[in-house]
This record gives C-alpha cells, sequence and structure tokens, in this order.
C-alpha cells in the first residue's frame, strides 16, 4: 500500500515515458513513446506495476483511463529491448515476461472501473493491455491483433484477458492465424464497446462513462467488479507457467529467427528455423 501523499503518487510515478493525469475523479495514465508506438520496455511495465498495486490506496479515484495519445495506443512488447534481454538467457526473459503477466493482472483486478482508448495498433501485449480493462474504446485508427506466431512465438500472458473478451471461436481464429482486425470488425465481433469519429470523440465518450460511474455507489461497484471476475476468473499461478514457456519460446530456433527476422525488417524463413 503507499504510504505518501496523492500528489506525491502522480508526481513520482510520471515522467518522459508515462504520464498521470488528474482531472477529479478520473486518473489518466498515458503511455507516450510515440516513436517506438508505445511499445512496452521493462522500465514502463515495473512503473505500471507499481502504480496499480498502489493505486488502491486513494479513494478519490473513481475511474481510471489507459490511453497512448492520439494516433496511438500500444505496439506491445519493446522487440529491440528483447533483442538485448535475450543475451542475458533464459530468466532474464522468464523474469521481464513474469513482470508482464504482473501487470496484466493487477489491472484486471483492479476494484476501480478501468476504460482503454486506442485511437491506434493495439499488438501483443498492447492487445493484452486494452483487454484487462472494463471498458475498450476505439475510433477507426485502431487496430488489434495478436502477431506473435509470425515472430516465432506464443501470445502468452495476454492470451486468457482476450479470451474473455472475445470468446473461444474468435481467440481461436486470431491467434492462430496471428491476425489483425480493425476497430469496425472489432465492434462487429463484440470485443470492443464502442467506436467514434476520432481522437476528440473517443475522449468525449470517456468521460460520459466515467461520470455515469460518478452516479454509482463505489463500495457497489467494487463489489460489482468482484462478481464480474468470479464470472470469468483468471488464475494468477498461470502466470509463472506462461512465463517459463515464453522464455523457451524465445530462445527456441523459431523464436530467434522471428526476432531476427522482424529486426532485419525482413520475413521469416521457418524451414531453417
Amino acid at each position: 500500500m503507499y504510504m505518501g501523499t496523492f500528489h506525491d503518487f502522480i508526481s513520482k510515478n510520471s515522467n518522459k515515458e508515462l504520464s498521470l493525469e488528474w482531472l477529479p475523479p478520473t486518473l489518466t495514465i498515458q503511455l507516450n513513446r510515440p516513436k517506438r508506438k508505445n511499445a512496452l520496455n521493462g522500465d514502463t511495465i515495473k512503473k505500471l506495476k507499481n502504480i496499480f498495486y498502489s493505486i488502491q490506496a486513494f479513494a478519490e479515484i473513481k475511474s481510471i483511463i489507459i490511453e497512448g495519445g492520439e494516433k496511438q495506443f500500444c505496439a506491445g512488447a519493446d522487440l529491440q529491448e528483447i533483442s538485448e534481454i535475450k543475451k542475458s538467457g533464459s530468466k532474464a526473459i522468464y523474469e521481464n515476461n513474469k513482470n508482464f503477466g504482473e501487470l496484466l493482472h493487477s489491472i484486471y483486478n483492479c476494484p476501480i472501473p478501468t476504460i482503454a482508448l486506442v485511437d491506434g495498433p493495439a499488438l501483443g501485449g498492447g492487445m493484452g493491455l486494452a483487454c484487462v480493462c472494463d471498458f475498450i474504446l476505439c475510433t477507426p485508427n485502431a487496430s488489434f491483433g495478436m502477431p506473435e506466431p509470425r515472430l516465432g512465438i506464443i501470445a502468452g500472458q495476454i492470451f486468457p484477458y482476450v479470451f474473455n473478451k472475445l470468446g473461444l471461436i474468435r481467440t481461436q481464429e486470431m491467434a492462430l492465424q496471428g491476425l489483425k482486425i480493425n476497430g469496425e470488425l472489432a465492434i462487429e465481433w463484440q470485443f470492443i464497446n464502442s467506436i467514434h469519429d476520432d481522437y476528440t470523440s473517443l475522449k468525449a465518450a470517456a468521460e460520459s462513462i466515467c461520470l455515469n460511474i460518478l452516479q454509482c455507489a463505489p463500495i457497489a461497484i467494487q463489489n460489482t467488479k468482484k462478481l464480474i471476475q468470479t464470472a470469468a476468473p483468471i488464475n494468477a499461478m498461470s502466470i509463472d507457467t506462461i512465463a517459463k514457456t515464453l522464455a523457451h519460446a524465445t530462445l527456441s530456433e523459431e523464436g530467434l529467427e522471428g526476432n531476427t527476422a522482424f529486426m532485419e525488417k525482413r520475413k521469416p524463413n521457418w524451414t531453417k528455423a
């Protein structure tokens, strides 16, 4: 539990790659690595995880928005950083992925309603980041995808949350082909809550949801979230198992070829893997 003041909490957790904005009663968390399409590096994952572990200390927060800014959301893991982490071996990959799994679980179990605003690519881990939120709103700029198999690895920590949102058939359709879908198809699949014309109207729609939440009793909201999570449970024990599996896949011949092909901006050659 965070022991400092709310002002200290905001200041401590805001930096050039992650900004926190407080417009009572809503906390907005914005990823801010636009040149990397807001890809998640290890430092950002740890910072976000600490935020969600601490956030319950502040009763003044009634809703949380997670976004990536205009024409952005999150392109998943920072594959350049992953290339460096691989050099440290399986344990380093395991720890990095375990941290990401713990982040997703902390957002999913947050007692405060969360809203993902997607105005750009939400791929891999970025799709998982959207799926752990209670509401997903997007624009026509949005895309959602599970490209991991095309990179020689698996959609690991995100899988249970994607499955909860999409169901078996659509999850199979995306995961077994490494597919990417746009916002229009996402709304047709009932994967997202709503689609809006542009970033401005996206923000306005989120504000409307936050105002509706404010009309509800806070404890009733928390208990309702617990009830929903009971209906769609996620086993925290799976985080460790998935992290080990992902570490193995990353260092496999296919994983190495997929990452190398991505860095060299070419198609992977699976026949050599």
